[in-house]
């Protein structure tokens, strides 16, 4: 069986993975256009976490002020339409952030397929789109929750709700938001070692 270094890159494989990046750079494309005209615009439809009072005997008013117990709230969620901008653009960057992690992982995932069934995974270039897909996913994961906070407390200011004691910036991390990126990190170490360890050896058998 040949080895990697006897199997170049066909003229197949060259067209199958263009039309592959362009689709995808096409995809990524609309998705920026049409997030940036939601965010112009700003209809973004989107619900936003907002801790609210979970019982009514425990909301009530004295004296023109609202008091409420701070240890019974629960999340509720309100639709943001006509936000400010403080709302819209940390949206906004959620939103390309996740859709530019997905399609590097499509990518990905088709290059490794094309690659596998061509038995040349070790060919130059998969490590590096490992790498890019590991570090956007990363980004995603650690971001998005941040920006979604950071949304959620400028729709409770934008609407008031911070001047009756409901709480401001509150954001949590989902459990298992880095099991993707770690996989893709390990992935890309090991087509890189992989690689190296391919040129070190060409020739000796």
């Amino acid at each position: 069986m040949p080895s990697n270094s006897d199997s170049p890159i066909t003229r197949g494989d060259r067209r199958a993975i263009s039309l592959v990046a362009w689709l995808s750079l096409c995809a990524l494309a609309l998705t920026i256009v049409w997030t940036i005209w939601q965010l112009v615009n700003g209809v973004f439809a989107r619900a936003i976490p907002v801790h609210v009072p979970i019982a009514d005997d425990a909301v009530f008013f004295e004296d023109g002020l609202r008091q409420v117990p701070s240890s019974i709230f629960t999340e509720a969620e309100v639709t943001v339409v006509g936000a400010p901008w403080s709302v819209r653009v940390p949206l906004a960057l959620g939103v390309l952030l996740s859709a530019s992690s997905a399609l590097a992982i499509c990518v990905l995932i088709f290059i490794l397929g094309r690659r596998f069934a061509s038995h040349r995974p070790l060919l130059p270039g998969t490590a590096t789109v490992a790498l890019v897909a590991a570090l956007l996913s990363f980004a995603a994961a650690l971001l998005t929750p941040l920006l979604r906070g950071l949304a959620a407390a400028a729709a409770t200011e934008a609407l008031g709700l911070h001047n009756f004691g409901f709480a401001i910036l509150m954001f949590e991390f989902p459990a298992g938001a880095l099991v993707t990126p770690t996989l893709l990190f390990l992935l890309a170490a090991a087509l890189t070692i992989g690689a190296r360890l391919q040129h070190d050896t060409e020739g000796l058998v």
